[in-house]
């Protein structure tokens, strides 16, 4: 029995990873003109796990992470949000030169289990 519980796990690891990212990457590349400039909420972890499924899915002129530092200066159209319990807020602001700059949820991929993250992503309300 324990193997066949460990197997289904392992199927849906496989078929998912820890999160549903590709599919996120995927609507990024469509929000806008390429490439679309977004950010988020861990720098590193997101600018990696983007780059990875962008690349495999071909993506990877589509978009363009934003590091901190710029997106202060000149903020992104899209950002990426995670570690929240529940639903994440429909809005959001982000503190930006000049002050704070409202986001306003666009799409949710959520993970499974116990391990991965939720992301979700907003459009910068101009």
């Amino acid at each position: 029995m324990m193997l066949i519980g460990n197997a289904l796990l392992l199927e849906k690891f496989f078929a998912a990873g820890r999160g549903q990212y590709a599919d996120a990457v995927a609507f990024m590349a469509k929000a806008g003109v390429a490439p679309v400039r977004f950010s988020g909420y861990h720098p590193f972890s997101i600018e990696k796990a983007t780059a990875y499924h962008a690349k495999r899915a071909g993506l990877a002129k589509a978009i363009r992470f934003i590091p901190t530092e710029e997106d202060a200066r000149d903020p992104a159209g899209l950002f990426i949000d995670g570690h929240f319990n529940g639903s994440p807020p429909a809005k959001i602001s982000l503190a930006v030169s000049g002050g704070l700059k409202p986001y306003r949820l666009q799409a949710v991929f959520p993970h499974w289990g116990l391990s991965g993250d939720t992301w979700a992503i907003y459009r910068r309300v101009d």
